[in-house]
């Protein structure tokens, strides 16, 4: 581990203030750069390990793999940002399909495919909508964690970028 002395440099002789302040800024810089780089590793291995214990949950599948290849250095939110639309979509025919289940007889012709695959036991209709709403319930807690997780690297991969591309004042 490198100390920074005031008036001396990493060789041991002497120099003037500005240049060891700038010597030790720099070695500075160099040991946030370091963390950065530590954390944002670090965040990706949580993430791995989270997208994993989705899987193996059976909360996300093969399809979640193939939206997670389509995230791109132009577009590093698209997984969030399909995410978001669908937590959305599905949250409306939750609302809509709620909504159908109010009336004393369900008018099954307005609701969704799903609504036509239980027609038949229209009695259950409510109930499997409760449990419908839950499980949804709970995959949209996992899958908005992945995407605060995934923000959370997108804004570390941006300061990381931020700080590389930054020039520093060697004169």
């Amino acid at each position: 581990m490198l100390i920074c002395i005031p008036g001396v440099n990493p060789q041991g002789t002497m120099q003037n203030s500005w240049q060891s302040d700038n010597h030790c800024l720099s070695n500075l810089s160099l040991k946030l750069l370091y963390l950065h780089a530590e954390l944002f590793h670090s965040h990706h291995g949580l993430l791995e390990e989270y997208v994993q214990s989705l899987f193996d949950e059976g909360i996300v599948n093969d399809q979640f793999s193939q939206i997670q290849t389509l995230k791109s250095m132009e577009q590093p939110d698209l997984v969030v940002q399909l995410i978001d639309a669908y937590l959305v979509d599905v949250e409306m025919i939750l609302s809509e399909l709620t909504s159908y289940s109010d009336f004393p007889d369900v008018d099954f012709s307005k609701v969704t495919l799903l609504a036509h695959k239980v027609k038949d036991r229209s009695s259950c209709f409510i109930r499997a909508l409760g449990w419908i709403k839950k499980e949804f319930s709970c995959t949209q807690d996992k899958l908005e964690s992945y995407a605060q997780m995934e923000r959370r690297i997108i804004r570390l991969e941006s300061r990381q970028k931020g700080k590389a591309c930054t020039p520093t004042n060697s004169a």
